[in-house]
């Protein structure tokens, strides 16, 4: 597995644990410690190379074909939207769309379409959440509050999504001393700290770099790390990704860009901390039974088996 593994809270360190949990052998190769050219040299006499990247340029096209002379299958793994925004130029040069089998969360049929054009194997797989990580926090005092937010700011994608800032803007003038930002350029809270957060507050209201929210069966970790570790969470409405989690039992959903509706939705469940609390509890135990990485890579390494690519 080539990624980074530098820091513990990193998607590929949970995917990596996951992957051993569900009976595999993982051998970590540190992205940014690779030569280009030596990759084949360091994965033979295993049975799959999986590429979940950090960083660009330290898998080239001649690691991918030694690798493909020695009969290895390569798969990528991307949890981020590509179609659409800026950097969707990438998939042209970039080798990590080149491995025999592309997994990421964008399931749109729009995206599905260009992949194919381009020569891409793509298969969907949505985001989910570690689930040693999906368990209830303990209430602290000093988490406590009405309404937090927790992302990037104005340096998130400004020219591909400027909803971020307005969302931001919206709530913090809207409430005011009622509402938190976490992320930067806040201060980041991870780990069980971040469950414990999550039961301090009321409301966690979420976010995901979706062009227009109508790009059907995208959204980034965030709903499920958000519901999953434990937080009400109020969240855009998005095709595809509301049968994963149901409105007003297990999350409450508003429509993208109708700040009167999301604003009627937290004043509502405010001062109804029964029913909120009901919400909290079954979503994250749905997380926990359907949306986790032990859910994710099972499905994953399904589809290679299908396909031929693993036994």
């Amino acid at each position: 597995m080539v990624g980074n593994f530098t820091q513990p809270h990193c998607s590929e360190v949970h995917w990596a644990a996951t992957l051993e949990e569900l009976g595999c052998s993982v051998t970590r190769i540190q992205e940014n410690t690779l030569q280009p050219g030596t990759l084949a040299a360091r994965v033979d006499q295993h049975d799959m190379m999986l590429w979940v990247r950090t960083w660009q340029g330290f898998v080239s096209k001649s690691d991918l074909d030694q690798l493909k002379s020695l009969k290895i299958p390569t798969v990528s793994l991307h949890l981020d939207l590509y179609v659409g925004l800026q950097r969707e130029s990438g998939l042209d040069s970039d080798m990590f769309w080149r491995t025999d089998h592309v997994f990421s969360a964008d399931g749109d049929p729009h995206t599905e379409e260009v992949f194919r054009r381009k020569g891409i194997n793509h298969h969907y797989l949505p985001p989910g959440v570690y689930k040693p990580e999906c368990v209830l926090g303990t209430p602290q005092d000093r988490f406590k509050q009405d309404i937090i937010f927790i992302g990037g700011g104005s340096l998130y994608h400004p020219l591909d999504w400027p909803y971020r800032m307005q969302l931001l803007n919206y709530l913090s003038g809207t409430y005011g001393s009622r509402y938190t930002k976490y992320g930067y350029p806040e201060p980041t809270i991870r780990n069980q700290e971040l469950n414990d957060l999550y039961a301090s507050v009321k409301i966690a209201v979420g976010d995901s770099l979706n062009i227009g929210f109508n790009h059907e069966n995208y959204t980034s970790d965030r709903l499920f790390e958000s519901v999953g570790r434990g937080a009400f969470t109020i969240y855009p409405r998005i095709k595809g990704i509301e049968d994963m989690l149901v409105e007003d039992k297990e999350i409450v959903y508003y429509d993208y860009g109708d700040f009167e509706e999301l604003n009627e939705k937290i004043n509502y469940y405010l001062t109804h901390n029964d029913e909120r609390g009901t919400i909290r509890i079954a979503g994250h135990e749905r997380v926990k039974k359907d949306h986790t990485y032990h859910n994710r890579l099972q499905q994953m390494l399904s589809v290679l088996k299908e396909e031929g690519a693993i036994k």
